[in-house]
């Protein structure tokens, strides 16, 4: 059918002209319709494979086998050398059985270290004046703010260190004084 035909080209043209007037579709009432047009794509195939010539078939690529291994934390690695994360030499698992791990003596160091007590952080400022504290570095940041033009921010310091000096005043005189309708006659 298409042995007349010399270039991809050409077959193209020629496998649409064939499958416009063999398809099925368009043939409905044939009853042998789907058949020729079944063989005519066996004959476009054919023909495709005769003008691209031997197509090369995709294999795979080899990843190579993890051939070493270490002994301490069983990673795996295709050269020789030392293990990056614990620094043991490497085992090379096509040599025979894999040896026992040796004593590391940087795991007790690390577990020695995670299983020893932590010291607490101690604030040096006394609690009744931490709030003044705080309100003082909001001043402070709210004048450098305001120094170099950024008078967004210097007004929102100011006001949060003003809120925080009158929530702070606010509770020391209500532990100072008890509340009126509580007081005994």
């Amino acid at each position: 059918m298409f042995r007349h035909v010399r270039t991809e080209r050409e077959l193209r043209a020629a496998w649409r002209r064939v499958a416009r007037d063999l398809h099925p579709d368009l043939n409905g009432h044939d009853p042998v319709a789907e058949d020729r047009f079944k063989d005519a794509h066996a004959a476009y195939r054919r023909a495709l494979q005769r003008i691209r010539g031997p197509q090369p078939v995709w294999t795979p690529p080899i990843v190579p086998r993890s051939r070493f291994e270490c002994v301490q934390c069983n990673d795996t690695f295709t050269r020789a050398g030392e293990c990056t994360r614990c620094g043991v030499l490497l085992h090379d698992s096509l040599s025979g059985p894999k040896p026992e791990p040796t004593f590391d003596p940087r795991v007790a160091e690390l577990e020695a270290w995670l299983e020893a007590p932590r010291r607490e952080w101690h604030n040096p400022i006394p609690e009744a004046q931490r709030p003044a504290a705080m309100a003082f570095v909001m001043v402070a940041f709210g004048m450098f703010h305001a120094r170099f033009g950024l008078h967004g921010s210097a007004v929102l310091f100011l006001a949060f260190a003003a809120f925080a000096l009158a929530l702070d005043g606010h509770e020391r005189f209500r532990r100072l004084r008890p509340e009126p309708w509580r007081d005994p006659f």
